[in-house]
């Protein structure tokens, strides 16, 4: 793999792997990069190995043909290195992409690949882990783990969700505010001092929190944060605790860009915080499952990833 110059490592379950002639288009794209290796892995060890490889090999470019937790294994199996990346969005929500403003169509996204230009891009590390989007703890977490939980199911249940598409993820959060019993509980977070604000500590009773490196998500939700990627801050939106169909406008409202319900969210903005939850609490970031923990440590990478972007014209 050392002569290779550029890397495409496919997850082979998303939708847009099964369209026919993706590949060749890809590909065309691309040649101008130099020789191109093409790695199907038969599943996350697998995506994950090639990634290793890459890094040991030396690969200057790592094409992405999948979505944001394609990206999550990849750059969590790369190592400590700054990783550079092109995407060809064939997830899910491609929230990474969609808040850079990618093609999402194919062979426009391969030649934003071939012809762009590497933009920086902050990664947030939860326990060690890195996340690239937005990451989650309780009921943020549980909507996409059914999400993701359902995906690895029978055929017939991906291509239902094929169907459905993005809106998957709201449809989720809906079933877990009706459905799920205990969807509350305390949570404390620890900001460290900053420029003229001290050290302080802060409890809410909580349905959950986002943690966001980017206001967008679900392809579709946003939060009710001045977020971006790049400036070495990440945003924290905690989910109060309020009644289950105040919890439902609550969703609506962020899915549909409407004024937000008195007191429903509070905000949080820092390079760095520790948020520490009353029970053993999922965690999910990229759509991916990042585990259980009581104790959570949030940093931030700055511009760690370097993804490929449309040149300005």
């Amino acid at each position: 793999m050392a002569s290779d110059r550029v890397v495409v490592i496919v997850n082979p379950r998303t939708r847009g792997s099964r369209v026919s002639g993706w590949r060749e288009a890809a590909e065309r794209e691309l040649a101008a990069l130099g020789p191109i290796r093409f790695v199907v892995p038969a599943d996350v060890e697998g995506t994950r190995t090639a990634s290793r490889d890459c890094a040991r090999d030396g690969a200057p470019l790592i094409v992405v043909a999948g979505g944001d937790g394609t990206i999550n294994q990849v750059l969590n199996a790369y190592g400590r290195a700054p990783v550079d990346i092109g995407i060809l969005p064939f997830g899910t929500a491609n929230d990474l992409a969609r808040h850079l403003t990618l093609p999402l169509a194919t062979t426009a996204a391969a030649r934003a690949v071939a012809e762009g230009r590497p933009r920086p891009v902050d990664l947030l590390t939860i326990n060690g882990i890195r996340c690239a989007t937005v990451g989650g703890l309780a009921l943020v977490a549980q909507s996409a783990w059914l999400v993701d939980a359902l995906d690895v199911g029978p055929q017939w249940v991906g291509v239902a969700l094929d169907h459905v598409g993005p809106s998957a993820y709201r449809l989720s959060a809906a079933v877990n505010i009706l459905l799920r019993r205990d969807i509350r509980q305390t949570i404390r977070i620890d900001l460290p001092a900053s420029p003229g604000c001290l050290a302080r500590s802060v409890e809410h009773l909580s349905h959950g929190l986002f943690i966001a490196n980017q206001a967008t998500l679900g392809a579709g939700l946003r939060l009710p944060l001045a977020s971006v990627n790049d400036d070495g801050v990440f945003e924290v939106a905690v989910l109060n605790a309020n009644g289950r169909w105040r919890l439902l406008r609550t969703l609506r409202a962020l899915a549909g860009g409407a004024p937000l319900p008195d007191h429903a969210v509070s905000t949080y903005a820092a390079s760095a915080m520790r948020i520490e939850c009353e029970r053993p609490t999922l965690c999910f970031g990229d759509g991916e499952r990042f585990g259980c923990a009581r104790v959570f440590d949030v940093g931030v990478e700055r511009g760690t990833l370097r993804v490929r972007v449309p040149a300005a014209k």
